[in-house]
């Protein structure tokens, strides 16, 4: 380039040579090594310079894991997450509302401290110490002023408490049943962004908590007997569910069609001729 040109001798934050004693370049330094686009993965570390020479370490972070999920139960939120597909990832550091909780080797945390609203995000660190970028973040929102942490917002609202019976029930049926499958976890999620606000307005009325709790009968009652009889109860649900398509099967056909071929329907029949 041109020698004339001034150039960019570095900004007081930057890595090096800024005045911040900085040696550490990683997808969560700032500056960070992030790209404009995708996720950050470069990390840069013992940045120094002796004369003319410069050196410095050099490696690639993991990427982030995938598929971030919390739930929350009795005050405390328990996080899940996809494994990253890096093969050598030695902890996974868990970050609450962007701060550092903890680190753990596995891919499930549980934080007992459940804040009213926060957002939880992940990210892996490879044997040698290289730092991956953040996963996506996984919000969970509790209903201020109830003790409806244990995320059966509606229900904890209408009873009163979240160790109410009826409440306890239909956690456990959220737990061993929805939480086990794909579908069900959809609907948890979905359930957990739009009911905080209804049990909000809940909260407040008397005579909503009467309303809800009637409307509720018939969910206690389907979480009971999945909960008490366990996998009978989805032996009897598939007998059930078999015997009415038989039965539908096997029903005549009802014949909508009366009178005779030559009598139109609703004409009274032509006199006899004498």
């Amino acid at each position: 380039g041109n020698p004339d040109t001034p150039c960019d001798d570095g900004s007081a934050g930057d890595p090096f040579p800024g005045a911040s004693n900085n040696a550490v370049l990683t997808p969560l330094t700032t500056p960070s090594s992030r790209p404009p686009t995708g996720y950050g993965w470069v990390n840069i570390k013992n940045i120094s310079a002796s004369g003319a020479t410069m050196s410095f370490y050099a490696g690639f972070g993991p990427p982030p894991p995938g598929s971030v999920n919390v739930s929350v139960s009795g005050g405390a939120a328990t996080l899940s997450w996809t494994a990253t597909t890096a093969g050598d990832i030695a902890a996974y550091h868990v970050y609450k509302n962007s701060v550092k909780l903890d680190e753990t080797s596995a891919t499930t945390y549980s934080d007992n401290n459940a804040a009213t609203s926060a957002s939880y995000q992940v990210l892996g660190v490879d044997s040698s110490g290289n730092v991956g970028d953040l996963s996506t973040a996984a919000t969970v929102t509790i209903v201020s002023g109830s003790s409806s942490s244990s995320g059966c917002f509606i229900a904890t609202a209408a009873f009163g408490s979240y160790e109410a019976p009826a409440v306890q029930l239909l956690r456990d049926f959220r737990d061993e049943y929805l939480l086990a499958n794909a579908a069900g976890k959809r609907f948890v999620e979905f359930y957990y962004t739009t009911s905080p606000s209804i049990a909000a307005t809940i909260a407040d009325s008397e005579a909503l908590k009467a309303l809800v709790r009637f409307l509720l009968l018939p969910w206690i009652a389907l979480a009971w007997f999945f909960v008490q009889a366990g996998s009978v109860a989805e032996v009897v649900v598939v007998i059930m569910a078999v015997g009415v398509a038989i039965v539908l099967a096997l029903a005549p056909k009802r014949n909508t069609r009366q009178g005779s071929c030559d009598t139109p329907l609703g004409s009274a029949p032509r006199p006899g001729v004498i």
